[in-house]
């Protein structure tokens, strides 16, 4: 080879291999994702290739927020969310790492509470979304003050500060801090009305509807209970109701107690009429004090299955000295469907409901006495338990619990307090009583009846025809009915058209009465009258009357001298009068002349006569 030749070569050769561009350092991150917790911190390794490679690595957080990064790779969670780390360094191609941060924290259902020795306090732990595994501890730092058990549940101890903490492995920790405070000397009071009633009780439906509107008037927390006791024994009375009742000294219904102490007169029993009238709200606040000297609080469960009523009654005690206290625990049910009487029908004796709801009656007493078993009191703290099983009958979702003490006298009540049955259930309380299919009056009943009817004309356009039913006298409250009829003509002439004409009423006292009544009106299922409520409370004495409603009505005279007369009542109900004469006696002209000379007005032998120039009709 030519020695020209050869370094050619060589040159070629060595001048390919000097042209070989040079490696771009690369770094990579482990690991390239990445999840934390809040305040947890973690180191990213960088590597650089090729391998010997030396380099300033520079570290960045694109949501510094979120996570930081340290000039050695250590990131730190700081909020919710993610962020993504860059490497970087001079000539190198970048690396990254997506750091995301979740929420470690627990969270409880309550940070502070202040409680009163005795008191228990249930606090629920919320574990992060994404954790449902972790097992949570429940600790108490002063267990003298506030105790807690792997449930939640707080019980306060004594006076003093403690914190409750709940913690788990790998989670933030949450406390709550627990004050307890005193023993208070009193307590807020809920008043217990004792409503004594019977099926056959005709008034007994006012005295409900009393005692409902008594509850929408005032804002008085009441816990209403229905004793079947105080008239004739029905389905719903009990031995127990019966005790209670000679206790309040109930000699009939309707009647009732508040808080058994004396609201009217000399005894603790009053009729429910009084609850309505003006200021006696006002009255019954007063003579209730509106704090207690003892608290109240049930705690219960039921066994759906089995029926089985587990409950424990406790309570604080303001008064140290105080050492016993009789307590009474008794099953409510609300919404039970019976027969009720209601004075209100077409007459005493057919008015009435098939059905009608009962409401909040009292089925048992869980205590050995229904007066209350005793309780003893120890470092103001009482509490007694019951069991009890649910009878298949009872309809448990319209059930509830109350409990009530009293001193040992037996009387007042110092503090009551109720509850559902079935936890999540109002305890049937939206029933309201309320008739709901009304008793079908025999057809002789239908029609109103009177044994003493009146024509009189006390003008030349007037007529005047008064019915009236002694008979329906009912007690020495109640008068005899009387139903007035003026019939006003369109010309002064003494003549009665044969026409049918309307008519109004009249509104005195215990007369049918087609106007307005300035006064206390019932307009419940059944009932056509008028109550008029009249009290002094400085007699403390009251009197219940009524009168009949007449909305509208017709009186037709008829061509042979008999009358026909119709109405509707307020409550939509219809009545009908009819008088005739008998074929024999009937008078052929179409028109009768009612002159004060010619006509009177005869009661005879118990039927009415009337007189027509001498000639007497007999009206049936």
């Amino acid at each position: 080879m030519k020695k020209g030749l050869f370094f050619v070569v060589v040159s070629v050769l060595l001048t390919l291999v000097g042209c070989e561009p040079p490696v771009k350092p690369v770094i990579t991150l482990q690991p390239t994702d990445l999840v934390l917790n809040i305040g947890q911190t973690h180191g990213l390794v960088a590597t650089i290739t090729p391998e010997g490679t030396e380099a300033q690595i520079t570290w960045q957080s694109s949501q510094a927020e979120v996570a930081t990064v340290d000039a050695n790779g250590v990131v730190t969670a700081l909020g919710v969310g993610t962020t993504t780390i860059i490497a970087s360094g001079t000539d190198m191609e970048p690396a990254q790492c997506i750091v995301t941060v979740r929420d470690n924290s627990i969270i409880l259902s309550l940070d502070s509470i202040q409680l009163i020795p005795y008191d228990t306090c249930r606090l629920t732990a919320e574990l992060p979304a994404w954790d449902s595994i972790s097992q949570i501890t429940w600790a108490s730092d002063n267990e003298d003050v506030a105790t807690v058990d792997q449930n939640g549940l707080i019980t306060a101890v004594a006076e003093g500060i403690a914190t409750i903490t709940v913690s788990a492995e790998g989670l933030k920790s949450a406390q709550c801090f627990v004050n307890v405070a005193p023993i208070p000397s009193s307590f807020p009071r809920k008043y217990l009305m004792e409503h004594f009633t019977g099926d056959q009780c005709g008034y007994c439906p006012y005295g409900m509807y009393s005692m409902v509107e008594y509850s929408q008037m005032t804002s008085t927390p009441c816990i209403w209970v229905s004793h079947h006791y105080g008239y004739n024994n029905d389905e719903y009375t009990i031995p127990e109701s019966a005790k209670i009742g000679n206790t309040c000294g109930v000699q009939g219904a309707p009647n009732m107690a508040m808080n058994r102490t004396k609201i009217t007169g000399t005894t603790i029993a009053f009729h429910p009429g009084y609850l309505v009238e003006d200021g006696m709200a006002e009255t019954i606040a007063s003579k209730c004090d509106t704090m207690a000297e003892a608290s109240m609080k049930i705690e219960h469960t039921y066994d759906a299955a089995t029926r089985e009523l587990n409950v424990t009654v406790k309570g604080l005690v303001g008064n140290p000295d105080t050492k016993e206290y009789l307590l009474t625990v008794l099953i409510k049910e609300n919404g039970l469907i019976g027969k009720q009487s209601d004075y209100n029908g077409y007459s005493f004796k057919s008015g009435g409901f098939k059905e009608f709801i009962h409401p909040r009656v009292v089925r048992d007493v869980l205590c050995s006495d229904p007066l209350g078993d005793k309780i003893a009191v120890e470092n103001q703290a009482y509490n007694k338990s019951y069991t009890f099983t649910l009878p298949e009958a009872w309809v448990a979702e319209n059930c509830g619990i109350v409990a009530y003490i009293t001193p040992t006298t037996k009387k007042p009540i110092i503090n009551a307090e109720e509850t559902p049955l079935v936890a999540g259930t109002t305890g049937g309380e939206e029933y309201a009583p309320f008739g709901l299919t009304q008793v079908n009056a025999p057809t002789n009943a239908s029609k109103l009846k009177f044994d003493n009817l009146t024509l009189n004309k006390p003008s030349n356009d007037k007529l005047e025809l008064q019915l009236i039913a002694s008979t329906a006298t009912r007690s020495e409250l109640f008068g005899p009915m009387k139903l007035v009829v003026t019939l006003e003509f369109n010309t002064p002439e003494s003549v009665l058209p044969v026409d049918t004409l309307q008519f109004v009423a009249g509104d005195e006292l215990n007369t049918f009465s087609a106007g307005t009544v300035n006064l206390v009106e019932q307009t419940y299922g059944g009932s056509n009258m008028v109550y008029y409520l009249s009290a002094s409370l400085e007699e403390e004495v009251w009197q219940l009357c009524h009168g009949w409603r007449i909305k509208s009505g017709k009186f037709l005279m008829d061509s042979n001298g008999g009358f026909h007369t119709t109405g509707n009542l307020y409550n939509g109900k219809y009545f009908s009068i009819t008088c005739t004469l008998p074929e024999s006696t009937a008078v052929s002209a179409k028109k009768v002349t009612f002159n004060q000379e010619h006509i009177e007005n005869i009661m005879r032998n118990g039927k009415f006569v009337i007189s027509i120039d001498d000639i007497e009709y007999d009206i049936q």
